[in-house]
């Protein structure tokens, strides 16, 4: 291998490719383990959110349905489905059902 080689543009754009690549590696917090780091923490919450609601008796129906029909009302749905995810820590697919079956029972919301 002579020094030419290594000054060839195949070399020098595999160490580049690299170095950007660690430097975007070292500036996320380290890539994977982070974000499994923080995925593992905010399940924890939910679950415990669920279990304080259960402990306090606080079903997802008793948590202020009739604000989330307002939101839903004069807001919009999305708008209604953040709110109920703020107010009970449901996921997404929970919070959008739950806003959907509220809309679906709500005389207002029909007509």
């Amino acid at each position: 291998m002579t020094f030419d080689s290594l000054l060839s543009p195949m070399p020098i754009l595999f160490l580049t490719v690299f170095a950007a690549f660690f430097v975007a590696r070292r500036l996320s917090g380290g890539g994977t383990g982070a974000d499994v780091e923080v995925r593992l923490r905010l399940t924890k919450l939910e679950a415990d959110v669920k279990r304080l609601q259960q402990a306090a008796g606080q079903t997802p129906d008793a948590a202020g349905d009739d604000d989330v029909r307002l939101v839903a009302r004069t807001e919009g749905t999305i708008s209604a489905i953040k709110l109920m995810r703020e107010r009970t820590g449901m996921g997404l697919k929970d919070a959008k059902d739950h806003v959907e079956a509220l809309l679906a029972s709500d005389p207002q919301a029909q007509g």
